[in-house]
């Protein structure tokens, strides 16, 4: 069998492409934007469980000019696996229910896109958060043993998610549907690509990321 880091690295690349319509816009320099990079404003998301996954999480985000300061805790993980996180979205986007799955009760990435929408920002440990990091395994969290994840980092957002973010999405991926403490192919395949297994590429939780308030300075 194709060990997890290795076929969802293939999965980065599929999905960093379809996100490639996820361009950063350019910034305008004014005087209400100068002001507002002299503001932190603040956000939340909670992370509720999708795929009967019992993931859930709170992230908390801080954001200043395009700067962004983000933490993520999160549980019920599969413990010792990667977990592919992400910023999507297009601005005006939303998460999807289990309404949304198909036939099979699974929900899958490509079901979830019409909602959440393509990858934005990769939320990644190291190196770059481009969506063509979007399933670079080896700069992606792991879950611990107890399957959490606390991801603490910063980072510099395109102008047009940092416009907006509080129109954009949290997801994290990887469920074990079968609870054998690993990715296979008791689901199939990836509707990404046939040499992935879905559970390594299904959506786990979701939460749309909520403004809170701005301070000065």
């Amino acid at each position: 069998m194709m060990s997890a880091r290795k076929s969802l690295a293939v999965f980065g690349m599929v999905a960093a492409l379809a996100a490639a319509g996820a361009a950063p816009a350019a910034a305008h320099e004014n005087g209400n934007d100068n002001a507002n990079n002299r503001r932190t404003t603040v956000y939340r998301a909670a992370l509720d469980s999708l795929n009967d996954s019992g993931a859930t999480g709170v992230a908390k985000l801080r954001l200043r000019g395009n700067t962004l300061h983000i933490r993520i805790d999160a549980r019920g993980l599969v413990p010792d696996q990667p977990h592919a996180q992400h910023i999507h979205g297009l601005g005006n986007s939303e998460c999807p229910t289990m309404a949304a799955a198909g036939g099979d009760g699974l929900l899958t990435t490509a079901e979830g896109l019409p909602f959440y929408g393509p990858i934005a920002v990769s939320l990644t440990t190291s190196g770059g958060t481009s969506p063509a990091q979007g399933l670079d395994l080896a700069i992606m969290p792991v879950a611990d043993a107890n399957g959490e994840i606390h991801y603490r980092r910063t980072i510099e957002l395109p102008a047009n998610v940092a416009a907006e973010l509080d129109g954009f999405q949290i997801v994290q991926h990887g469920i074990d549907r079968n609870g054998n403490g690993e990715y296979d192919f008791s689901l199939g395949v990836s509707d990404l690509d046939p040499a992935l297994p879905q559970e390594g590429t299904a959506p786990a939780n979701c939460g749309t990321i909520d403004r809170l308030g701005r301070n000065r300075g």
